[in-house]
């Protein structure tokens, strides 16, 4: 037995109603070996490794196969089961006529298409984030910082001044971190505290060059207006800044390399498609 594709998004319409989701599958060549080794078995069909592999690399969102006989008991039982729940709730969802309900086809072909994406996506980190792309990137990355003042900023973004002024208030009581987990809208720094890292001289946002500038530390500001909305900040810290050695710092300029030239290559491609939208959207009316 091949798991297919169709019997996965088969199982994803059963699971509609009770809020379960479902990841596409990788499906490998049928006449590889792979194919034809069997590493469990049901009382109905037998589960091949080629099945195993394609399942462990969905499970863990990952376009490529996983070495299924790498993994630890606790992983492999994870698999089987889920390939045994995908092949017979698959199953019963046909018996229920639920594959009618819906154009299977159309969403198989889509879900291949978001594989094949990512799977391009990877060959363009591979191809761009290279020992040498990283070693430019760092020596941009220490001409850009070395030497510079960072200011270690953490802030609360909220819709209006009124707001602003109230949580300012609330300062008295409570701490700038809890606050900003309480009410800011910039959901990333509000996990942190409002943390946002330190902040380089003569590249942050002018409103907030100019509203950190003479803050001491440990002080808050007033509040301030940006494109975002009004902002509180605090100012923990002040620094001149230095680049770690790049065997430190390595891995995480690849992460975020890697981040950089998807974007790019994105972009490009929609730059290039020359979208034309021509059914616009129908607002309801009252």
């Amino acid at each position: 037995m091949t798991i297919s594709l169709r019997k996965v998004l088969l199982l994803s319409v059963s699971c509609v109603a009770i809020g379960m989701s479902t990841w596409w599958l990788f499906q490998p060549s049928e006449n590889s070996t792979e194919e034809k080794t069997i590493v469990a078995k049901t009382n109905s069909f037998d589960i091949t490794l080629s099945d195993a592999e394609a399942t462990a690399g969905f499970l863990g969102k990952n376009p490529n196969p996983i070495e299924f006989l790498k993994l630890d008991n606790s992983s492999q039982s994870k698999v089987i089961n889920e390939i045994v729940v995908n092949e017979i709730a698959s199953q019963k969802a046909i018996n229920l006529n639920l594959d009618q309900e819906i154009d299977v086809d159309a969403y198989v072909e889509a879900y291949r298409k978001q594989l094949l994406k990512l799977l391009y996506v990877q060959n363009v980190v591979r191809n761009q984030v290279t020992e040498e792309a990283i070693k430019k990137e760092y020596e941009s990355l220490k001409n850009t910082l070395n030497g510079k003042s960072g200011t270690y900023t953490r802030h609360i973004l909220v819709n209006t001044k009124e707001e602003a002024n109230k949580i300012k208030k609330e300062l008295k009581k409570k701490s700038f971190e809890v606050l900003a987990k309480e009410y800011s809208q910039d959901a990333k720094s509000a996990q942190q505290g409002g943390g946002l890292g330190y902040l380089i001289e003569g590249e942050m946002d002018k409103a907030f060059e100019k509203a950190t500038k003479d803050l001491k530390i440990g002080a808050v500001s007033s509040p301030f207006q940006t494109d975002q909305g009004w902002h509180i900040v605090r100012v923990d810290d002040r620094k001149k800044l230095s680049v770690q050695p790049l065997e430190k710092v390595k891995t995480a300029l690849a992460k975020e390399l890697s981040t950089k030239v998807i974007q790019q290559e994105l972009q490009k491609i929609l730059a290039d498609a020359q979208i034309e939208v021509l059914l616009k959207s129908i607002e309801s009316t009252p």
